[in-house]
């Protein structure tokens, strides 16, 4: 009688093993030996049970009589596998381990199909659809995003992306400048507007009538005395011959009174007339013998 894993057809006065990729299934010698189904293997003869495939190893070559292969990292088989799955983009195998399933990205991070690893969205770049299948989104300009952000951050007024790159913070504005959200560069408070509450993110202020300033400034001058502001021009001007101005931060200039003068610009009082001499009119600019 032949022993398990043999087979004996009828007539025949041999016992014949089981060859490769077979398996004397039902420990019958008088039953032909069963070939072994995809996913398992019989690399030896006489066997009673074809070898199944575990997870992590797979039956690459269709070919029953060699041993299951272990797949690479990166790939993942199930038990009796005839293929090792590569990793979908998004999903990676990140302990090295085949026979243990692909796990997903998390938001800000990305992999092409069979990685081993997330790579983090680089700065500049966002998730912006929380879809780690998919590539990173480069930022507008006027945005800023960190490494691993989910959506780009625009430039909040009173900040600029001065360097056109979202791959940088933005950059808050000095004072006397001015940036609206979203912009690439700071404006500089123009000539009589200041940036009266030193605040980048409030718009500059014209300064009130009387008051000047150099570009950039955060605080306006009043024109000084014995001078006018001349609002077409936006500068202070010296007061004229026969007038005069006390006050600061003023508009206009006045006439120097009857009796008195003023023989100069730019007075902050009139003079009055020397013994022997007289003037009946307003604003004039020296006095009568």
């Amino acid at each position: 009688s032949c022993g398990v894993g043999f087979y004996s057809p009828p007539g025949q006065v041999a016992c014949i093993p089981c060859a490769l990729g077979h398996a004397d299934s039902d420990t019958d010698p008088a039953t032909p030996c069963v070939a072994c189904p995809a996913g398992r293997s019989a690399s030896t003869s006489g066997l009673t049970v074809c070898t199944v495939c575990l997870p992590g190893f797979a039956d690459l070559d269709g070919t029953s009589t060699s041993a299951c292969t272990s797949c690479h990292p990166g790939t993942f088989s199930g038990l009796e596998a005839v293929s090792c799955d590569e990793c979908a983009a998004g999903r990676v195998d990140d302990d090295d381990d085949s026979s243990t399933a692909c796990v997903a990205c998390s938001p800000g991070r990305r992999s092409v199909a069979g990685s081993r690893e997330c790579i983090l969205c680089p700065a500049g770049e966002a998730d912006t659809d929380s879809d780690p299948a998919t590539p990173c989104i480069q930022c507008d300009i006027g945005f800023y995003a960190e490494p691993g952000a989910v959506f780009c951050t625009e430039c909040q007024s009173g900040q600029a992306d001065t360097d056109s790159n979202s791959g940088t913070p933005c950059e808050v504005c000095d004072m006397g400048k001015y940036s609206a959200a979203g912009t690439t560069n700071c404006v500089q408070c123009t000539r009589n507007a200041m940036d009266d509450d030193s605040n980048s993110s409030t718009p500059c202020v014209d300064c009130a009538s009387g008051y000047i300033s150099s570009p950039g400034a955060t605080s306006c001058i009043g024109c000084a005395v014995g001078k006018l502001y001349n609002a077409s021009l936006g500068v202070c001007t010296a007061c004229p011959l026969g007038q005069y101005q006390a006050s600061e931060a003023q508009s206009s200039c006045i006439d120097c009174a009857a009796g008195q003068y003023a023989n100069a610009g730019g007075q902050s009082s009139c003079i009055a007339c020397e013994a022997g001499k007289y003037t009946n009119a307003a604003g004039v600019r020296e006095c009568d013998l």
